[in-house]
């Protein structure tokens, strides 16, 4: 069988978006029978656990992301397995780093979500973002195959195997905090705060991420309210979007997630790359962006949540929208692209 080779990272710097969304790939590409094996420059017992309960295989080449050692550390692992992909998701990987690691052996894949201004030798670039198609990837990859827009985007398999996922809602009942792997700033914190001084004591499900280290700054907040509950490093996410009314959450690559669910959003950009996709959600009036984390208003927060609150039509039509955004085929479209990439290159052999 051939092998597909991700070289991604996860850190609590930048959270756990990158490896989640290549996880989501990595079993699409096994169920037709492809083997995978994820390349990290560094790991954590949690990674470790998540890749073996998908039965994927992970090597961990302790080295500093994008410098020349992971680049020479990549190549000779592509070479020493007989890749047939390569796929490079990350910020650190400059258009210099990606043309030496190219090989007429194996197609090169870039995932990425940000502006390329350098010349791009991949074979194939994808970004899932509704923003990708005015980024301008075909001046500066003229050769790739672009796969760009929300009809790419790749759900982890959970999704697809949860019963009542996908619901239009309807009314304000139970409402689920997610801020990814890591929460660098500890919105979730500041968000409890806002909610609790409002006087919500409802029913809240709280996500905290195998990264994160201030579940304990939130636990006073916890002892107060009863019916707030949090979830540590979950491994199906499906069962609580899927009872969930309305989410606070990051405005990464979750958003998309919950675009399949019908699940309305207040969103909250962590870093300066998540505001493209909150004005997106905004603009789609499929939830609400209320800025970066940095600037967060917490009377704005409590102002747009009782008012979803109060008002189900406006939660309703929040909900609709935000299902028209992702219709669940996207992984189907990106592994027909990558398995004709790995048909060409078995030709050649």
């Amino acid at each position: 069988m051939p092998l597909v080779v991700f070289r991604v990272d996860c850190s609590a710097a930048i959270g756990m978006g990158h490896i989640m969304r290549c996880l989501g790939l990595a079993q699409a590409l096994r169920e037709k029978g492809i083997r995978v094996l994820f390349a990290l420059s560094e790991s954590s017992p949690a990674i470790e656990r998540r890749l073996l309960e998908n039965q994927i295989n992970s090597e961990t080449l302790n080295l500093e992301a994008g410098t020349d050692e992971d680049l020479q550390a990549t190549r000779k692992l592509c070479m020493r397995l007989n890749a047939k992909m390569l796929i490079v998701d990350g910020y650190c990987f400059a258009a210099d780093w990606l043309e030496r690691v190219h090989d007429n052996r194996w197609s090169l894949m870039l995932w990425c979500d940000y502006v390329i201004s350098d010349q791009l030798n991949v074979d194939v670039l994808l970004n899932q973002n509704p923003h990708a198609v005015s980024l301008g990837y075909g001046r500066v990859a003229p050769n790739a195959e672009l796969l760009l827009g929300l009809e790419y985007v790749v759900l982890r398999s959970e999704f697809f195997q949860a019963k009542g996922l996908r619901r239009e809602r309807q009314q304000l009942k139970e409402l689920l905090l997610t801020f990814g792997g890591s929460d660098p700033n500890n919105t979730t914190l500041k968000v409890l705060e806002s909610l609790e001084g409002a006087g919500f004591s409802g029913c809240v499900h709280i996500v905290i991420g195998p990264l994160n280290r201030f579940l304990d700054t939130i636990q006073p907040a916890l002892n107060r309210n009863p019916n707030w509950r949090v979830y540590k490093d979950v491994k199906d996410m499906a069962p609580l979007i899927s009872r969930s009314d309305l989410a606070i959450s990051a405005a990464g690559t979750t958003l998309w997630e919950f675009a399949y669910s019908g699940l309305p959003t207040i969103a909250i950009a962590l870093a300066e790359n998540q505001r493209p996709l909150g004005q997106a959600l905004a603009e789609a009036r499929a939830g609400i962006y209320i800025g970066i984390t940095e600037s967060y208003s917490g009377d704005r927060l409590v102002r747009e949540f009782f008012k979803l609150r109060e008002q189900p039509a406006s939660l309703r039509s929040y909900s609709q929208n935000m299902s028209a955004l992702v219709d669940g085929l996207g992984r189907n479209r990106v592994v027909d692209v990558i398995l004709t990439q790995i048909q060409k290159k078995a030709a050649c052999d």
